[in-house]
């Protein structure tokens, strides 16, 4: 009966999802495309501003992601998603308000708020899994988490938006508007979501059958304390998706900080032409998650593809697509018609991500999702703050394509590594430390036998 239902509790938290994640990238692309006018001579409230300091302007923000992933991924599994998420929205909201008197008063000041925003994203980005497991089936899973990459949704509006509001209304508006919406958008979270379908005071008796149905893994000991460090800091397979997701970070965060810039600079495209134009990459991206997801899915759902297979196809167009495209911009870097197809292909390559890392931390630890995504997070955000002080020394004597192509060939071999690296660690398999004696009851037979939990099949790997 559910699936008559045209706006379901599990199709609603979908929505809110993607549109938290549109919001969430708003509060940081704001200002790489603000920055432009910022620090232009041709406007009368600009700031002089040096090459160094507009680097560490766009990659404070990083400092706090950084500090709290890990943190945000462990709260969300112990307390819940949806208290924890909204309230850092709401923080975040009032912090970009504040941006352009927070910059007139004080530029360390305005490094302080920047990382603020980046404590508030370092929770969010890390929230969403732990809530996901309880209302999504594995054969849909991929699909979901291809929703937050509605952050690169999120800045294929912005950057249009915000380019034309700058032009017609100055710089400071742009965070009026992104702050606004944000609060609110918090709103209706409150109203509208809840941790599990159990705690939905709305949700329909059909629609807890049929997600029950799809789910038959019993979470209700993920929030439980005790966590096993040791174990999940020693798991090749953990490795394998933080040291790959950190090259994915490296070589997207480019497009995050620097695209705007590379757009006016090297390519002479004015501020409208800008927005757009760098909007593209974006919303690339986000139909490429949503796509190569959907695709997953329906391989794993089919049998087409073992789960393996499908995480090393996505993983080869992840890290393979760019690394073409960084090889191209590296020659063809100044023709503005080429670059703007070699971004768009980059960032639609990039997309794939999820089915292949994001995807993969659920099939080999359920339990402990909001934690390992809280570290591919933090080592995700030194791993973009490290690209936001390349760019800055590779740029520092001027932007011009000669400058740009040590970037370019940096980025190649940024890629090419991570690809190697899932590659030859990664694993599909569930690990023994992600069960505990609380989790089910557990005969223990030798390594590769199965084991029953709760009603699922689950094979355990060392």
């Amino acid at each position: 009966m559910c699936d008559q239902e045209i706006l379901t509790c599990r199709r609603t938290l979908s929505i809110m999802v993607i549109t938290c994640f549109c919001l969430l990238q708003m509060h940081r692309v704001n200002l790489s495309i603000a920055i432009v006018p910022m620090t232009s001579n041709t406007t009368s409230d600009h700031f002089d501003w040096t090459e160094k300091q507009k680097g560490d302007i766009l990659g404070s923000i990083l400092w706090g992601q950084m500090v709290m992933s890990v943190p945000g991924g462990r709260l969300s599994e112990i307390y819940g998603t949806r208290i924890l998420l909204g309230t850092m929205m709401v923080l975040a909201s009032v912090l970009t308000l504040l941006t352009p008197f927070i910059a007139h008063y004080n530029y360390h000041m305005l490094l302080l708020s920047r990382v603020g925003v980046g404590l508030m994203m370092g929770v969010v980005n890390t929230c969403i899994p732990a809530m996901a497991i309880r209302w999504v089936a594995p054969t849909h899973m991929s699909k979901f988490l291809s929703h937050t990459r509605a952050i690169h949704l999120g800045g294929a509006l912005t950057l249009p938006i915000c380019g034309y509001v700058i032009a017609n209304w100055g710089w400071k508006q742009v965070f009026f508007l992104t702050g606004g919406l944000s609060v609110v958008w918090t709103i209706f979270w409150f109203g509208l979501v809840y941790d599990s379908p159990s705690e939905h005071p709305r949700i329909s008796v059909e629609e807890i059958e049929s997600i029950r149905k799809g789910i038959t893994c019993d979470f209700g000991s993920l929030r439980k304390k005790d966590i096993p460090w040791g174990k999940i800091l020693a798991s090749r397979p953990v490795w394998a998706n933080v040291v790959s997701s950190a090259c994915v970070f490296f070589s997207v965060n480019l497009a995050i900080n620097n695209l705007p810039s590379y757009m006016n600079q090297v390519l002479q495209y004015d501020i409208k032409q800008n927005g757009l134009l760098c909007s593209l990459p974006y919303l690339a991206m986000y139909l490429s998650a949503f796509g190569s997801s959907h695709w997953a899915d329906r391989w794993y759902k089919t049998s087409k593809f073992s789960k393996s297979t499908i995480r090393t196809i996505f993983v080869v167009l992840t890290f393979g697509g760019p690394a073409g495209m960084f090889a191209v911009a590296a020659f063809y870097g100044d023709r503005p018609k080429v670059c703007v197809v070699v971004f768009v292909l980059w960032l639609s390559f990039s997309g794939c991500s999820v089915p292949s890392l994001n995807a993969n931390v659920v099939d080999f630890a359920p339990t402990y999702v909001g934690t390992i995504f809280g570290i591919m997070q933090m080592v995700g955000a030194l791993a973009g703050y490290g690209q936001t002080k390349l760019v800055a020394v590779a740029v520092q004597e001027g932007q011009g394509l000669s400058q740009w192509k040590f970037v370019f060939w940096v980025m190649m071999g940024v890629n090419l590594f991570g690809m190697v690296v899932f590659l030859l660690f990664s694993s599909t398999e569930v690990q023994s430390w992600n069960l505990s004696s609380e989790d089910a009851e557990v005969e223990k037979r030798g390594d590769g036998d199965e084991i029953p939990l709760q009603g699922k099949i689950l094979k355990i790997t060392t």
